[in-house]
């Protein structure tokens, strides 16, 4: 999978070079949301963005490092999380200006989630689109989310947001044993002291949290 997504940066990156008012954009970054059955996370970066280096400096007659840097990799640890970071993706470009509704976009999975191109064999949409329906109706739908998420920066945070909808101990106890949050940014969120959260949580009451 990753050599056909190596294969795809490579032509991205040769098309780019022509569209000067979108290359900065990907000149600084990419996102990609893998799912990793395996431990071997860095490894496939590192062939990733090796091999896409090589294909690049070989077509511009060029050297050295094309990516400044190591990758950045956040673990996603709740169906929230997840969620939140499908709808993150596909509308970077919109907030950073490059074009007013992720389907204009060309260099987006989103058109292929939407049933807006054809999707590519190193992308698979079924897990994602499962969670919204399916056919024609879970594209529509997973659409409307992604649209309806323009307003948000950190999709962790958006993401505590949707698992603390209830706010019981369930809910906390999830959020801080299941998927990562600390106490402190759990109480944060809902506006009280790190220790009040605690206190709460061994009586096992919610008291208005």
């Amino acid at each position: 999978m990753l050599s056909r997504i190596a294969e795809s940066l490579y032509w991205i990156g040769r098309y780019v070079e022509r569209a000067e008012d979108t290359a900065r954009l990907l000149d600084v970054h990419y996102h990609l949301l893998l799912e990793t059955p395996q431990a071997n996370l860095p490894e496939g970066m590192q062939w990733l963005n090796g091999t896409y280096g090589m294909r690049f400096n070989s077509a511009y007659d060029r050297s050295g490092h094309v990516f400044q840097g190591r990758y950045d990799a956040r673990l996603i640890r709740s169906h929230a999380h997840a969620l939140e970071v499908t709808r993150y993706i596909p509308l970077n470009p919109v907030r950073a200006g490059a074009c007013t509704d992720p389907s204009q976009w060309p260099w987006s999975s989103f058109r292929a989630f939407v049933g807006m191109a054809a999707v590519p064999p190193f992308l698979s949409t079924g897990s994602v689109l499962g969670w919204f329906g399916e056919g024609a109706a879970a594209r529509t739908a997973y659409r409307r989310f992604v649209l309806g998420g323009i307003g948000i920066r950190d999709p962790r945070s958006a993401a505590l947001a949707r698992i603390l909808e209830g706010t019981t101990p369930k809910d906390i106890r999830y959020a801080y044993e299941e998927c990562g949050y600390p106490l402190r940014e759990i109480a944060d969120h809902l506006g009280i002291h790190h220790t009040t959260l605690m206190r709460r949580l061994r009586a096992g009451a919610p008291k208005g949290v």
